[in-house]
């Protein structure tokens, strides 16, 4: 009877895993801006009106903090130890 569980219970368990919304997890995205050794500015809001933080250069990696509720076309990301705003225009989502 134990025998005819186990397996039962790991796929329930994967399942359970698996189902988990990956758009509520934190993804790693690249910075992608039209010119080579170009920057993104990170802000203290979504949107052109706020302050800027800092820029991060081209290819640099953000963390989106939570995929899945965006402003608009702005995330929430960190970089380093900054936490703010980016544009998803100047995101790489491959």
């Amino acid at each position: 009877m134990l025998k005819g569980l186990m397996p039962s219970a790991l796929i329930l368990s994967l399942t359970l895993t698996m189902s988990a919304p990956v758009a509520a997890q934190r993804q790693p995205i690249g910075v992608c801006t039209a010119d080579r050794y170009g920057s993104l500015n990170l802000r203290t809001g979504p949107s052109r009106n706020y302050r800027v933080i800092r820029r991060i250069p081209n290819t640099s990696i953000v963390v989106i903090q939570d995929i899945s509720k965006p402003k608009g076309k702005w995330f929430k990301v960190r970089y380093g130890r900054s936490l703010g705003w980016v544009h998803s225009d100047y995101l790489c989502f491959d």
